[in-house]
């Protein structure tokens, strides 16, 4: 699909490849830019701000988008690439390795096997050679039952009840099901990638047209009922724990437009494509300060103005900081690791 199209077959997920693919470095700088605003204004937020101000539509709608666009270049990559049955091996391990050490730095918010994303990777790489056999129209037609399937089995639950590992049956339900990023229905995302990988058009029409109708009936809803448009939890029209059905659809279509909007127009920043290089290396190092800071505006008093800049600010800080490594630390990051233990023979 033109839209969507790209001119190299070399790149893979995690593994630094040439002639690299600007968009694909710009889509994971995006994705994780947006993961990490998300997550300091979860941690740094005023208690003065409502769910139903501008602002708290801007970061819930953009934020929303960061763990979907990543899972969906997990899929792209995932459908592009031809790993060996001991690279799958060796990413599997690695993913849910990270997964630990980014539970322990931040064990505030997880138990040290509290599935996330790390290990949705993991699972999406290990099922990926099964994916990928089948036919676009098989493809799309499991993605409707995803679609929908949260409608129809409701998978309630506070934050507590998604983080918390008693024992192994509790951390299988939460890798599949009742987690944070549970398997299903987040397999949607990737086999969207995974379809734009193959350029598959018909789909994403129906998707656009939907989207944009959802969207729209969402935010009249939001507004005159006076509920969060999205809400991590709890009661909001679109909810991210767990990922219900307007949630999915409101997320397909807003990477659908990132990743054409960045495909036609990005332009060569090296910044931005230095942070989309490490940009695994971000999501795992920026949970750190959040443990010795996450206290900070109920010390300070924080206004909704300071937290704003506190949050931009933190954000931003990564696209120099990942500049100054690839420039005077190329090879130190977590994705050098992944790759030198992929080819280690």
């Amino acid at each position: 699909m033109s839209s969507f199209s790209t001119t190299s077959d070399t790149l893979n997920e995690y593994r630094i490849a040439k002639p690299r693919l600007l968009h694909i470095d710009w889509l994971r700088g995006i994705a994780v830019l947006l993961m990490v605003m998300v997550h300091a204004a979860a941690t740094w937020q005023p208690k003065t701000i409502s769910s139903t101000s501008l602002l708290a539509y801007v970061v819930s709608g953009l934020g929303g988008l960061a763990a979907p666009l990543f899972v969906v270049l997990t899929g792209w990559g995932l459908s592009r690439s031809k790993l060996s049955s001991r690279r799958v091996i060796v990413r599997v391990v690695f993913f849910f390795i990270m997964q630990i050490i980014l539970n322990l730095s931040a064990p505030h918010l997880f138990d040290t096997f509290t599935p996330g994303v790390l290990t949705l990777f993991a699972l999406l790489t290990l099922s990926a050679p099964l994916w990928k056999r089948l036919s676009n129209t098989s493809v799309i037609l499991i993605m409707l039952i995803l679609l929908f399937i949260p409608s129809i089995i409701v998978n309630p639950g506070s934050w507590g009840d998604r983080v918390e590992v008693e024992g192994i049956e509790v951390f299988i339900l939460h890798l599949f099901w009742t987690g944070t990023y549970p398997f299903v229905p987040w397999l949607i995302f990737a086999l969207l990638g995974h379809l734009i990988a193959r350029k598959v058009d018909a789909p994403f029409f129906a998707l656009m047209s939907a989207g944009f109708l959802l969207m729209i009936g969402s935010i009249r809803i939001s507004l005159s009922q006076q509920i969060a448009f999205a809400s991590p939890s709890g009661v909001g029209v679109l909810t991210f724990f767990p990922a219900n059905t307007p949630f999915l659809i409101g997320a397909m279509l807003g990477v659908g437009l990132i990743w054409m909007c960045v495909e036609n127009y990005c332009g060569n920043w090296q910044p931005m494509s230095d942070l989309g290089q490490r940009s695994l290396t971000v999501y795992i190092l920026h949970f750190i300060p959040f443990f010795f800071l996450h206290q900070l505006d109920e010390s300070g008093g924080w206004s909704a103005l300071t937290c704003g800049l506190v949050v931009f600010g933190y954000t931003l800080l990564w696209l120099p900081a990942m500049h100054y490594c690839a420039k005077h630390m190329a090879n130190l990051s977590f994705e050098k690791i992944l790759q030198h233990y992929s080819a280690k023979r």
